[in-house]
């Protein structure tokens, strides 16, 4: 259940934006208040006001999750309990150097390997068909074997539980998704959303990717062949974010 409160007073600018999940968890996915108001409590009169509603409505209800792109710091971090930290590459460019930007990272990535290892030829299978992926995602091996944040499959910052609820929401999401293995456990798996439209520059197209497993090498993979999918739709400027373990962005053993 999706649920977005809006004020009807013209002085008060802000929205907030959360749902459900498997009627235990309530994720709150947006708040945001415009900047004349900020500073004042707008924020903490909101969410306090949403709690007390939820509590009244849905006394099932846990656990709350949220997402922030800042660093809180301690006094605020100690109030909660860490899900996960995510490591966030962004890319930018223009639609018509857009597949020679694509051919280039290919090379690079293949540059990347390391001297003298052994090279990397494990193949990636694209999914769109929900009943393969039901019995990928439920498996009860997957967050372990996935190293999935807090057990949790996060898609664009939201953090959702492998559970038959979950898996609806994501259907409705049209993701494409990337697997290692289809008949096997997987032991990486990644996905991107469709193409949409957004006002950066005068109107951009943007698209997200999410990736989870170890291995950084199927990662690399994996980002060319997201990048692929998508060439014959792209135009104007194209903003791409992929969001990855902490450890695929490290010095040694980076993405890029």
């Amino acid at each position: 259940m999706v649920i977005m409160l809006i004020p009807f007073a013209c002085r008060w600018h802000w929205n907030l934006h959360w749902w459900l999940m498997g009627g235990q968890t309530v994720v709150l996915e947006g708040l945001r208040v415009c900047p004349s108001e900020r500073g004042q409590g707008v924020a903490g009169v909101i969410q306090r006001v949403t709690d007390s509603y939820i509590k009244q409505v849905y006394p099932s209800v846990t656990t709350k999750r949220g997402t922030r792109k800042d660093n809180p710091g301690p006094e605020k971090l100690s109030k909660f309990t860490l899900l996960a930290c995510r490591a966030v590459l962004s890319l930018c460019g223009e639609a018509e150097s857009f597949k020679g930007f694509v051919s280039g990272l290919k090379s690079k990535l293949e540059r990347m390997e390391k001297p003298g290892g052994p090279k990397n030829n494990q193949k990636l299978f694209v999914l769109k068909d929900s009943h393969q992926l039901k019995p990928l995602l439920l498996d009860p091996d997957l967050p372990l074997r996935l190293q999935l944040p807090g057990g949790a499959i996060i898609q664009d910052w939201q953090p959702l539980k492998p559970m038959e609820s979950n898996l609806e929401i994501l259907e409705r999401r049209n993701l494409t998704w990337l697997v290692d293995s289809v008949n096997e456990k997987p032991m990486f798996m990644s996905f991107h959303t469709p193409l949409y439209p957004v006002p950066f520059r005068g109107g951009s197209l943007r698209f997200n990717i999410d990736m989870f497993g170890t291995d950084v090498s199927t990662a690399r993979k994996a980002l060319i062949a997201h990048l692929e999918q998508v060439l014959e739709e792209i135009h104007d400027t194209v903003l791409v974010q992929i969001y990855m373990p902490q450890t695929f962005g490290g010095k040694d053993d980076k993405v890029l």
